[in-house]
């Protein structure tokens, strides 16, 4: 068997390790969210998907160390809420290192590209952008970056939250999600798509939310008009190699913190989820409204519904648990 990144052949001081989809170092930041979930099964851990296919040089050396900077941009700028009082469409600024940033989520979509054992090709043709570093880049990502903000009326652990997520092709919606349900066919007319995409990813660490699209060949009037449609229509602020500070927004919408990020809104989506979500809350401001909501029903009220929910889920993890 070879290395999925080196491509060396496994044998002697070569050997096969376990590489985490999720950085096990995030993992580790969200013990409560131990539901794992792969295609059409679930099950209980905290130890999250791994794939067995890269060898202890890779695995212990490069990728070890694109985890360091991305787990600890997460961890030091991206745990916090960003939803407190009347902050929720203020920009805070960052810094980001775009070639370790852009390697390190390429890593975690080419990992959960195998575990789904989807075809890998495009990462194959780029492995070494993300092994070796800037020499190789061939320019043909765009990345985003946005502020993942609740924008609920209650706490997002009553629906369940999606602190460490990646989804595959979402759509981009720019007049929104709440605004396709009525008004859908409007809506397939303003999706953002184009045939030189070769996917599309948005990966959710914490209040971090990037946008990675990937193209096949780098048409780059294709891709400039693309990127311009995506900086016009939505809130995401593009990344680029030869910038280190931004200032980055809210891209979340009610939608968002109840069912994750399978479609994105565009900013008048996301003005007209605001609205309604306000308006059936009488007008009052999303912190108030969550405040009221944790007086009458505090943590310890959804922690023994989940565990009520789990014991008729994950029987065989509560036998374990008994046992020890």
């Amino acid at each position: 068997m070879e290395c999925a990144y080196c491509n060396n052949k496994m044998g002697g001081s070569l050997v096969r390790t376990k590489e985490h989809i999720i950085p096990d170092g995030l993992i580790k930041l969200f013990p409560e969210e131990d539901i794992t979930f792969i295609k059409d099964k679930s099950f209980k851990d905290n130890n999250g998907l791994t794939i067995k296919d890269v060898c202890n040089i890779c695995n212990n050396g490069v990728l070890s160390d694109l985890d360091s900077y991305g787990n600890g941009i997460i961890a030091n700028h991206f745990m916090c809420s960003f939803g407190i009082a009347d902050n929720y469409n203020r920009e805070f600024q960052f810094e980001f290192n775009y070639h370790l940033l852009s390697r390190w989520l390429l890593k975690i979509a080419y990992n959960y590209e195998r575990v789904y054992k989807s075809n890998t090709k495009w990462f194959k043709d780029n492995v070494n952008y993300i092994l070796k570093g800037e020499k190789y880049f061939k320019d043909n990502i765009s990345l985003f970056a946005g502020l993942h903000v609740n924008m609920i009326p209650v706490p997002e652990d009553v629906h369940g939250k999606f602190s460490l997520s990646i989804i595959k092709n979402p759509k981009l919606l720019p007049l929104g999600v709440t605004y396709s349900i009525y008004n859908e066919e409007r809506n397939k007319e303003m999706l953002i798509s184009s045939g030189q995409i070769e996917n599309i990813y948005v990966i959710r660490f914490a209040s971090a939310v990037f946008l990675i699209i990937l193209w096949m060949d780098v048409d780059e009037k294709e891709k400039y008009l693309i990127e311009e449609k995506i900086n016009n229509l939505f809130t995401f602020e593009k990344l680029i190699p030869e910038k280190n500070l931004y200032k980055v927004r809210r891209v979340s919408e009610a939608f968002n913190c109840t069912t994750g990020y399978g479609a994105i809104s565009g900013k008048i989506g996301l003005e007209l989820s605001e609205k309604l979500i306000k308006h059936s809350i009488g007008g009052r401001n999303f912190w108030e409204a969550r405040a009221k909501f944790t007086k009458l029903f505090p943590a310890d009220y959804f922690d023994k519904g989940r565990r009520m929910i789990e014991e008729i889920e994950y029987p065989q993890t509560q036998n374990k648990n008994k046992k020890k």
